[in-house]
Order: structure tokens, then C-alpha cells, then sequence
């Protein structure tokens, strides 16, 4: 169930959690609700993007692995700039946070270099990025 959004983690957690006291309580689960709330729902494995944060996973997906670096983002989400103002670092920092816990994007930070794709999954078409 990692591909789903925090809110539909909610729902299915919280879900399980009374089909299994349902099933604490009557000895029983006449409907099979525990075992199919365990397993990933085939509607739920791929997710939207809006065009900001496709801009950024593609410019991580881009690197194929490597580290990019916070410029070479901004420069992507905002263009080429001198100097990137306050706004656009929390825009970047939130788009990021987004893609982690909203979308299930594994993205790491590099601590004073950048960020890196962590997952060779794409999250809207599920295909394998090439090795």
C-alpha cells in the first residue's frame, strides 16, 4: 500500500483496523473485508502530477540516479535566474515535501548538495526507469 496518498492511507488503515475489531468481536470476518483491504487496490497504484512537480520529477528522473543539484531544480520549476528569491526555495521545498508524502515519490537530500530520485518507479505509469 505504499503508492497511495496520505489521505487514502487514512481510509484503508483506518478500514482495517475495524474490519479486524469486527472480526475481534464476532470471532469472524463473514465478509472477507480484512484480507481485502491488505491487498493494494489496483485503482490506487498510479497518481496525478500538476505540472510543477512533473517539472521536478522529471528533471530527477532526468539524472538518472545522480544528484541534483537546488539551482539546477530552481532553474527548471522558475527559469534561469540571478537570484532565486525566498518564495521560490519554500515553492521548491514545498513541491518536494508533496512528492514524498502525498504522491509516495522516494526522493533523497543530499545534505548541501541537492536531492536524488531514490525509486526507479514512475508514479503515474508504474513503468521501470531504464538501468
Amino acid at each position: 500500500m505504499t503508492d497511495l496518498t496520505a489521505t487514502e492511507r487514512f481510509y484503508v488503515d483506518f478500514a482495517l483496523n475495524l474490519a479486524q475489531a469486527y472480526r475481534r468481536v464476532l470471532g469472524s470476518d463473514p465478509y472477507g473485508a480484512v484480507e481485502r483491504l491488505k491487498r493494494k487496490p489496483a485503482a490506487m497504484s498510479k497518481v496525478n502530477l500538476t505540472a510543477f512537480e512533473r517539472r521536478l520529477y522529471d528533471a530527477l528522473y532526468a539524472a538518472d540516479g545522480a544528484v541534483v543539484t537546488r539551482g539546477e531544480l530552481l532553474a527548471r520549476l522558475f527559469g534561469e535566474q540571478a537570484n532565486y528569491t525566498v518564495a521560490d526555495n519554500a515553492d521548491l521545498r514545498s513541491l518536494i515535501y508533496h512528492l514524498r508524502h502525498f504522491k509516495g515519490v522516494e526522493i533523497t537530500n543530499v545534505k548541501g548538495v541537492g536531492y536524488q530520485l531514490g525509486s526507479t518507479r514512475c508514479p503515474t505509469c508504474g513503468t521501470e526507469r531504464r538501468g
